[in-house]
């Protein structure tokens, strides 16, 4: 059932001016390399590029939770501290670190999908080092200047003060203190199962305590605690 232009005009013979019929040796040693370069970097290229034209903008939160854009911010945070290794760029460790977060993939899978260049018992032990090595930085790009009683002054936080506290409080600083808890399993030291578990909750579980101004803004958060231990005694 194939069909063809009936008017002839697959005969009429077309002249073609200016136009190489034939590769020469020295452009095809060219092509061969290039097409050669391509299939390297393909072959080599990570699951999560920010230069990749493959990947579309979904595909990142999907992976990682955040956009490529927000990526890229955390990148320029750490970039002063982390060096470029020839294992992974900063860009690249940043969505290794994302990725663990939020799929929770073993450290070994995940240098599959980066397609980590080093000796196969050393793949999982090196995707770790990342791992907490982007936390650390991370850690001290951001929470210093966002968390904790140095990074807010008396002045900054009495603004976060509702109608209801300046009625019952005035000028004075009030706050909210609540304990948060994580839950985790039963550990088979003996010791800390007796130091973790909540005879309130009936359940292991370590705890951390939010510390919050009156309009909901975090002003800090202390811990771990055992899940022993009341929010009187983690207060005092």
């Amino acid at each position: 059932n194939a069909r063809r232009c009936k008017g002839g005009c697959v005969d009429i013979p077309v002249e073609r001016s200016g136009e190489s019929t034939y590769l020469t040796h020295d452009q095809m040693i060219i092509l061969i390399n290039d097409l050669i370069h391509e299939v390297n970097r393909v072959k080599h290229m990570p699951l999560l590029d920010e230069n990749d034209s493959i990947i579309s903008e979904e595909d990142y939160p999907a992976w990682t939770g955040w956009s490529l854009t927000q990526l890229k911010d955390m990148c320029s945070l750490i970039n002063p501290q982390m060096r470029t290794s020839k294992h992974r760029l900063p860009f690249e460790a940043v969505c290794m670190y994302w990725i663990k977060l939020k799929t929770n993939l073993s450290f070994r899978q995940i240098g599959t999908l980066f397609k980590i260049q080093t000796k196969e018992e050393n793949i999982r032990k090196r995707v770790e080092n990342i791992f907490h090595t982007v936390s650390r930085y991370l850690y001290d790009a951001i929470v210093p200047s966002n968390l904790g009683f140095h990074h807010l002054s008396r002045a900054d936080a009495l603004t976060h003060h509702t109608a209801y506290t300046e009625t019952f409080f005035g000028p004075s600083l009030a706050l909210i203190w609540d304990g948060t808890y994580i839950y985790c399993n039963k550990s088979e030291d003996h010791k800390f199962q007796k130091e973790t578990y909540s005879g309130q909750k009936c359940r292991h579980l370590v705890k951390f305590m939010s510390i919050v101004l009156p309009d909901g803004y975090v002003f800090d958060l202390i811990g771990p605690f055992n899940g022993k231990e009341n929010d009187a005694k983690i207060s005092k």
